[in-house]
């Protein structure tokens, strides 16, 4: 496994699989940095898999617009903190448009502070022509609500332009919710 980590981490490939547990296309990804891995992570991806039809990924990205680049020790410490019967890419694949790019007809799980950050011009000059790579990759984006504040958000809440609306589904509050973060998993521990 060490010998793949280095191979993304020294830019000779873009995503390797490096725990594979009977994966197979068509698949769901849920990227994250797994800060730790927690329970909401599991039953995202289990909730995505069960509304798509497709085996469930995780990709742990070395690099993330908003992080700072992780080290193979790093990376060893998530994948060991992660149950074994999940099926683990790493990538460098640091925008959503650079995953879609490395993975053409995959569908993402995201939750709701993510799928704002999609529309979001700090992250993509033009937001519109990004959409259109994406219509055009064939990909789409399940996505997960979450509690901000005293207000439970979901994908009703975002204003999403009628021509794209078919790359999104909504998972409903009764399938998942989830009241958890690693942030906050983190902060706990401090």
């Amino acid at each position: 496994m060490i010998d793949d980590i280095k191979k993304v981490l020294n830019e000779e490939e873009d995503q390797i699989l490096i725990r594979d547990t009977s994966f197979s296309k068509p698949y769901v990804i849920l990227s994250g940095s797994f800060n730790p891995f927690h329970i909401g992570h599991n039953k995202l991806l289990t909730v995505a898999e069960r509304l798509s039809g497709r085996n469930g990924v995780l990709e742990l990205s070395v690099l993330n617009v908003d992080k700072s680049k992780i080290n193979d020790s790093i990376i060893m410490d998530r994948i060991s903190k992660i149950p074994s019967n999940f099926s683990i890419l790493l990538s460098r694949n640091a925008t959503f448009l650079e995953k879609a790019k490395s993975n053409p007809g995959a569908w993402f799980v995201v939750g709701f502070d993510t799928a704002l950050r999609l529309f979001d011009k700090k992250y993509h000059k033009n937001v519109d022509e990004v959409f259109e790579k994406y219509v055009d990759l064939n990909v789409k984006f399940i996505v997960g609500g979450r509690k901000k504040n005293k207000s439970f958000l979901t994908l009703n809440h975002l204003k999403i332009p009628k021509k794209i609306k078919h790359i999104f589904i909504d998972i409903p509050e009764k399938l998942f919710r989830e009241d958890i973060s690693s942030t906050d998993i983190r902060n706990k521990l401090r």
